[in-house]
């Protein structure tokens, strides 16, 4: 598919180091407080799907394995063409990625329909539930990381 936007947020806003940023973006993902039509399909992977619980497990897991300094989550947002309407599309694509990075850390992601521009926003955990190693990428991994979002969107028939 031509035209996917794919963002990672950086600088030091986006490092979500402390816990309230963690829970504040959980749920402006979700939007699970208030404003769910404009979210129109949302998920978990390796957590509970009561956001609180999530945001307190997120936490704890990094708590736990002694990595709960710096970035402590990733946050991607995947933008589709303005003429590109396929919900459905989109809320496949959303958690197929999630699937992709979820085997190995915990993730929340939800589909938003509150722009012209169809997207969804994934959240990931710095630290691995399976190995206990910070998710470390440089300039070159995370432009890997772009192409393997986008092959994961491209395979879906």
């Amino acid at each position: 598919m031509e035209k996917i936007i794919i963002k990672i947020k950086s600088g030091r806003k986006a490092k979500y180091n402390s816990n309230r940023a963690i829970k504040n973006l959980m749920h402006y993902i979700t939007r699970e407080k208030g404003t769910s039509d404009k979210v129109r399909h949302w998920g978990t992977r390796g957590l509970n799907h009561d956001i609180d619980k999530a945001s307190a497990q997120f936490i704890k897991t990094q708590k736990l394995l002694r990595k709960n300094k710096n970035r402590r989550a990733y946050h991607i947002i995947v933008s589709f063409p303005i003429e590109f309407q396929d919900i459905d599309f989109v809320n496949t694509a959303a958690d197929k990625v999630a699937d992709y990075f979820g085997y190995d850390y915990q993730v929340v992601y939800g589909v938003h329909t509150n722009t012209k521009v169809l997207h969804f926003h994934l959240m990931i955990n710095s630290v691995s539930y399976v190995t206990g190693l910070k998710f470390h990428k440089n300039k070159h991994e995370l432009e890997k990381m772009k192409g393997d979002i986008l092959t994961v969107i491209n395979s879906i028939s």
